[in-house]
């Protein structure tokens, strides 16, 4: 599992996202079963950690994606061969094509290679496009979801820049319950956007879910995008930190000092 947390305003737009990989779940008594199983078994408890971001610098966007790593994958190379798909407009209305043409891809993988993984394991994608919009002359950003028994994705809300918004931007996590984590705070500062991934990690079965590693942060404005590593979120030391309620100051800790890789111009 993933978690995703996102923040847009008029200027800029922070997403957030775990690094651990887990594997999909074949039968354990087939042979790509006893194959993971002897795999993990050699990896022991050491984290694997992949990339759930996906930048375009050419256009000034990120993508960001939950669900099985090959389809990131295939998006990434449906992207580049676009015509007339490098900015935040073009992309946006072309991306359910291009979601849906990935999606059939990773169906014929899986029935030709890894027949043994229940195709329900690939199913619920979910993806995050945000960039400049030239049209809109600001930093916009969508959802895209595909329901698990669906083919197609669809938009979910933050979506649609057009409308009267709060001033204090726009905001996404996935996962996350009000009834489990209280209001979903404005995670507008990497800091904030640590709380919140803390929160998810704590109410939404952390490491047991497959959750956790290191929270990356892009941030996108009109001419730059960044990513920074802003914290471990299965460092123990700061793990008594994690009951800290989303929104307000959690106790000093060195967190945060990340390493930056800038693409585009300031």
């Amino acid at each position: 599992m993933t978690q995703l947390v996102a923040w847009v305003s008029a200027d800029r737009a922070l997403i957030g996202m775990d690094t651990r990989m887990t594997a999909l779940e074949p039968d354990p008594t087939s042979a790509l079963g006893q194959q993971l199983a002897r795999e993990r078994a050699a990896v022991g408890d050491r984290i694997v950690e992949g990339s759930k971001l996906l930048s375009l610098p050419h256009a000034r966007l990120v993508l960001a994606h939950m669900g099985p790593g090959a389809f990131l994958g295939s998006v990434f190379l449906a992207c580049q061969a676009q015509q007339g798909g490098d900015d935040f407009d073009a992309l946006d209305a072309k991306l359910p094509a291009i979601l849906a043409g990935a999606f059939a891809v990773l169906l014929e993988q899986r029935r030709s290679l890894f027949p043994e993984v229940p195709e329900a394991a690939i199913r619920g994608q979910l993806v995050l496009l945000a960039g400049w919009s030239a049209r809109r002359s600001r930093v916009c950003a969508t959802v895209f979801q595909q329901r698990p028994q669906q083919e197609g994705f669809r938009r979910v809300p933050m979506a649609g820049f057009d409308e009267a918004e709060d001033p204090r931007g726009r905001r996404f996590a996935a996962p996350w319950s009000i009834e489990k984590s209280g209001p979903l705070p404005f995670a507008s500062t990497p800091e904030v956007m640590e709380q919140v991934a803390r929160a998810q990690m704590r109410d939404f079965g952390g490491v047991a879910a497959g959750r956790g590693g290191r929270l990356l942060v892009a941030e996108v404005t009109k001419d730059c995008i960044s990513v920074r590593s802003q914290c471990d979120l299965e460092d123990e030391s700061v793990r008594s930190h994690d009951s800290t309620a989303p929104g307000r100051p959690a106790p000093p800790r060195e967190t945060g000092a990340g390493h930056a890789a800038v693409f585009g111009r300031r």
